[in-house]
């Protein structure tokens, strides 16, 4: 029996030419993979995020090769488009790829992953930019980017690369810790008003534990009303003005060096974490300090402090930091309950004011 509609894309076109075509943008290039890819390829695998988030790791560069053969094939298959991505000095920096090309229904999933070296510079949201041109000029309708919910990284990605949220499949993806919950972004690429309208934020909701119907989010300009209650409620040693906290909370939601996330229950927020990350020599690297956490008096006990503590370590370990920190006067056992210890005495001295 045929199928009335479709294809909706000209595969022919999209697939013209022996490879994906190299593309530029902001200081990268995107070319097509080689085999002589292979030792960097295996060393990327090789980093535990990758390994974490990608469920896969790579033995030798003969394996290497064999992913890297499995990628420029589905070009030859007109079911794929896989691009390395390099800087300026030609050092290969990220991967970005088109997958499970539809040519009945204009679809693809689009995945991604930078290097460890070149993480922080914005490499995956460039080079998702431009293959999504790509992608609208040869005629694709609708692409989708799935993470793993626990994936703030690759949240971020998708939201700054214009993907919406667009739901959640329950328990769909088997990781080395047991199945995840995969967050399902989309883009349409040609724009079509009809299809263009406002869905929840993604966030990375935390994995095991998290207690159901609790979103973790990245925090935005509009959560400012919902947060500066909580902000007054959690104030023991000082007196925030609301004054001050409007100044504050834009700057430390736009500061790449400050993560603020809320916690939402059914479109309500619920809770909010401060955190930081803070250069040291004696740690080799930055260290993150939770500055604040705070939840609503009626969702305490629920596993939404929790929620949002562990969002900022997957925070703080995408950014690179070495350990997680923070200071409590009252609840020192909800911290130890996550596997906190103290390690130092915390002072604190005063500069001016009453």
């Amino acid at each position: 029996m045929p199928i009335l509609p479709g294809p909706f894309l000209d595969a022919a076109a999209l697939f013209d030419g022996p490879e994906p075509p190299r593309l530029e943008t902001a200081g990268l290039r995107l070319r097509p993979w080689t085999p002589d890819d292979a030792p960097a390829v295996r060393a990327v695998y090789a980093d535990p995020d990758v390994r974490r988030w990608h469920a896969r790791t790579l033995v030798d560069d003969d394996e290497a090769r064999a992913l890297i053969a499995g990628w420029t094939g589905e070009w030859s298959a007109r079911t794929g488009a896989h691009w390395a991505v390099e800087d300026a000095q030609g050092r290969l920096v990220g991967r970005v790829a088109l997958s499970d090309i539809d040519d009945r229904d204009g679809t693809a999933e689009l995945g991604y992953w930078t290097a460890p070296a070149a993480r922080g510079r914005g490499v995956a949201v460039a080079a998702v930019g431009a293959v999504v041109r790509w992608a609208a000029d040869g005629g694709l309708w609708r692409l989708e980017i799935e993470h793993a919910a626990g994936n703030l990284a690759s949240c971020r990605v998708a939201e700054r690369s214009g993907f919406e949220l667009e739901g959640v499949k329950r328990a769909s993806a088997l990781h080395e810790d047991g199945f995840h919950d995969m967050h399902v972004h989309v883009a349409f690429p040609r724009r079509d008003p009809r299809w263009s309208r406002p869905v929840p934020s993604c966030g990375g909701v935390v994995g095991a534990g998290r207690p159901a119907g609790v979103v973790v989010r990245a925090a935005r300009g509009r959560d400012i009303d919902a947060v500066w209650p909580l902000v007054a409620d959690f104030a023991v040693t000082a007196t925030p003005t609301r004054a001050g906290f409007e100044r504050g909370f834009g700057a430390a939601v736009a500061r790449p060096d400050l993560r603020v996330l809320v916690a939402e229950e059914g479109g309500v927020v619920v809770g909010y974490l401060l955190a930081q990350l803070e250069a040291t020599f004696f740690a080799d690297g930055p260290v993150a300090w939770v500055q604040e956490v705070m939840v609503a008096e009626d969702r305490r006990g629920s596993g939404t402090g929790r929620a949002l503590v562990r969002a900022a370590e997957d925070w703080a370990r995408d950014a690179g930091a070495t350990s997680v920190s923070l200071a409590s006067r009252r609840a020192g056992g909800f911290y130890e309950a996550l596997g906190y210890a103290a390690s130092a005495t915390f002072y604190k001295r005063g500069l001016g004011g009453a």
